[in-house]
């Protein structure tokens, strides 16, 4: 994986899941399948690709933004991203995620900062 940066879009992985975002016809179903399926102890490039899904749920999956018909299947993929992110910052780590980054704290930090705007829209109006 290449990376350039500590935010969700500054590597490879985030980079080619951007572009296919952008030709999408189903953009929220780009969205949250990224999410819903990822398998990141098969693929450890999943975890990025889950971040930058998790970038743009936190930014759209509200209500009066996401197409309420699927708000369901937004706060799914909202409590799974939480759910793979928390875990890939757990001392545990269970896809080797911090070892890929030499167990950065700075990445660490950006992961935190992303499970809280995630955090912010788990469940609205609530």
């Amino acid at each position: 994986m290449g990376t350039w940066g500590f935010e969700p879009w500054a590597n490879d992985d985030a980079a080619d899941w951007y572009a296919g975002f952008w030709t999408a016809e189903d953009k929220p179903g780009y969205i949250t399948s990224a999410i819903l399926t990822a398998e990141p102890e098969d693929d450890e490039g999943e975890l990025e690709t889950v971040r930058a899904a998790s970038h743009l749920l936190a930014a759209l999956g509200r209500v009066y933004i996401w197409p309420i018909e699927r708000i369901d299947e937004a706060r799914a993929a909202v409590d799974r991203a939480i759910q793979l992110l928390t875990q890939a910052i757990s001392p545990e780590d269970p896809y080797g995620f911090l070892d890929l980054w030499d167990d950065d704290p700075e990445i660490k930090e950006a992961i935190e900062f992303e499970i809280g705007a995630l955090k912010e829209i788990q469940r609205p109006g609530e």
